[in-house]
């Protein structure tokens, strides 16, 4: 044990999370992700089941790492009987899979990740064949690389300071050419009368099946060899629409009702994200710039969020988070890019 913290891992379709989490979530400004019924979510409804270590000290819950552990067959892993991945990420969100309370020094939050590697791989059995961590951005990768790991190469991330008064003005900072298209495609959209557009938090009228399936269509098409993820369930998809931190955007044919499109936005108090995105392509009826026009209404509920609280402790502006991939697009609406990685620990180096 390090001194001063216990670290317990919690499996969220059996285990209830331990007392504390929702203070500590709503103390640490987490996104709905985190959030129990999220989490539940994803662990009824995923081949790869979550796993989740929570680190305490005598003021409550300090940190948590989540991963998922992956086998290599069909249907769900079976610990201690088939040789198993740990992969150490949040599914469905594109930072680190960890979160500690500021009071946390690096050097014990070190020295937490690799406990939490001992006793996931020695819980996942003797099967495990080692930890992967994903995705990382450099400063998160100074604090698990070791000699004897190796790093990869991921697709680059995204992020942008909410430093905007109005959409307007975020518009205003891009380059005229792209201003001028984003412009015209609202308003193309908007005048669009077999179109219909709905903005909201607690949708509860979209069909979680059908974005689901919509979803790993999606991703499947974008999918890289070394980055195989299960599909997010239903069961993730009818657990974030039924919140009031998640905004969702939907985009749907009139007069049949048939979903073309639809994105979401998950709502912190230092880092938004834009979430899950996933849309017909034009061979099966989809429409062109619904991708385009989903940036300009999530980015105005974006900034509503960024006016309620500073960015970081202490002040500062909220970052928005763009996720992965879509490189040139995202620069061209104002997004950083950020260098990530994937780092892989060979089950001897796992907790070493």
């Amino acid at each position: 044990m390090i001194k001063g913290f216990r670290i317990g891992l919690f499996d969220p379709r059996r285990d209830q999370h331990p007392p504390g989490w929702a203070d500590f979530r709503a103390a640490e400004g987490l996104n709905a992700v985190w959030s129990q019924d999220v989490l539940r979510g994803l662990a009824d409804g995923m081949r790869t089941p979550p796993l989740l270590a929570v680190c305490s000290d005598e003021q409550g819950v300090a940190g948590a790492v989540c991963g998922v552990y992956l086998g290599f067959r069909k249907g769900r892993p079976r610990p201690w009987l088939e040789p198993l991945i740990l992969d150490l990420r949040l599914p469905g969100q594109s930072g680190p899979p960890w979160h500690f309370a500021e009071r946390v020094p690096a050097d014990a939050r070190r020295a937490l990740l690799r406990r939490v590697e001992r006793l996931a791989t020695r819980r996942l059995g003797p099967g495990c064949l080692g930890v992967v961590y994903r995705p990382m951005s450099d400063d998160h990768l100074r604090l698990v690389a070791r000699r004897g790991t190796f790093t990869l190469a991921s697709t680059e991330g995204a992020e942008m300071p909410l430093g905007f008064g109005s959409v307007d003005e975020w518009l205003r900072s891009l380059s005229k050419s792209r201003r001028t298209d984003l412009r015209r495609q609202v308003r193309m959209i908007d005048a669009a009368e077999d179109l219909e557009v709905e903005v909201g938090v607690r949708r509860t009228d979209l069909d979680t099946g059908e974005m689901a399936r919509m979803h790993a269509a999606h991703t499947g098409r974008l999918a890289r060899r070394f980055d195989v993820r299960a599909p997010l369930p239903v069961e993730y998809f009818r657990a974030l629409c039924g919140r009031d931190d998640v905004a969702l955007v939907s985009y749907r044919e009139k007069p049949s009702g048939r979903l073309l499109a639809w994105g979401t936005l998950l709502f912190a108090r230092t880092t938004p994200s834009l979430g899950a995105w996933a849309a017909l392509d034009p061979e099966e009826g989809g429409r062109k710039h619904l991708y385009f026009d989903h940036y300009v209404r999530l980015m105005g509920l974006a900034l509503e969020s960024a006016g309620d609280g500073p960015g970081e402790v202490g002040g500062g502006v909220p970052t928005l988070t763009g996720g992965q991939g879509m490189a040139e697009i995202k620069k061209s609406l104002g997004f950083t890019p950020v260098p990530m990685h994937t780092l892989v620990v060979p089950r001897p180096l796992a907790g070493r």
